[in-house]
């Protein structure tokens, strides 16, 4: 009897182990390593910045105004601390927790639940207006969604899908043929075109007939959200299909928690 007790303790102590240790914790990555990558500009991001988007934002053209942003955007770059570590790790888990569990047809949920967490910590609203959004293989944070406590396992996963979209194109295509999207032209075809860094550079036409698009309502907008989606539709999931997975995803993380 005493053994029989012994080894139903053994088992659920090694339940509670397994499930309590994670497998996938995030990696915070150093300021001077994202300010290396913001100088290096490997993706071609600010590179890649029309004179529009800058005069958006308050800045010449050109190449004198892609190296203020970038002056700019480094000056937003911080490293975490401790507690913000801690926040994260949890939310972190919980977003990886959902993605496994998530079903959604052509949708490889635990390759994306596997990625590894590259976080970059974010102040101010000079570099992408605040807003939470991936380059490569990072995910950016601004600090004030550390404070939404709420909604950070939602951030974390759409962010986490536009790594996937990102690093994995070919499961993606998949998704976004079986979805009903298809390609129609390149981006930069486009002269009023806002850029995205979560997005592949090409337009598609949605199952609809819209073409998945932001554009500037004029050539002098006032704000860098000054713009609008083809189809009369001003939401931004209708402007990329990676954006579309990422809302849907999103969409469901509340639901699964409560």
């Amino acid at each position: 009897m005493k053994k029989v007790l012994l080894y139903i303790i053994l088992i659920i102590l090694f339940v509670y182990l397994y499930n309590s240790f994670y497998s996938n914790p995030p990696l915070f990555l150093k300021k001077k390593v994202a300010e290396e990558f913001f100088n290096d500009d490997p993706d071609f991001y600010f590179r890649n910045l029309t004179d529009i988007e800058l005069r958006s934002m308050k800045y010449p053209p050109g190449e004198k105004g892609i190296n203020m942003y970038i002056k700019d955007s480094i000056n937003c770059l911080d490293e975490w601390n401790n507690d913000e570590k801690d926040i994260l790790t949890k939310h972190c888990k919980e977003a990886d927790k959902f993605l496994k569990n998530v079903k959604m047809e052509h949708f490889p949920n635990r390759l994306v639940a596997n990625i590894k967490w590259k976080l970059v910590k974010v102040c101010g609203q000079k570099y992408e207006g605040a807003h939470p959004h991936t380059r490569m293989n990072m995910i950016f944070i601004p600090e004030d969604i550390l404070k939404n406590k709420n909604e950070l396992t939602r951030y974390l996963v759409h962010e986490k899908c536009h790594v996937f979209s990102r690093l994995y194109p070919a499961h993606m295509a998949v998704w976004i043929k079986e979805n009903g999207f298809k390609i129609h032209k390149r981006l930069d075809e486009y002269p009023l075109r806002r850029n995205n860094p979560d997005v592949d550079g090409w337009v598609y036409i949605d199952p609809q007939g819209r073409e998945t698009v932001a554009l500037f309502t004029t050539p002098n907008p006032d704000r860098f959200e000054d713009v609008i989606y083809p189809g009369g539709f001003d939401r931004h999931e209708t402007e990329h299909p990676n954006e579309t997975l990422a809302y849907l995803l999103d969409s469901k993380v509340n639901d699964y928690f409560n």
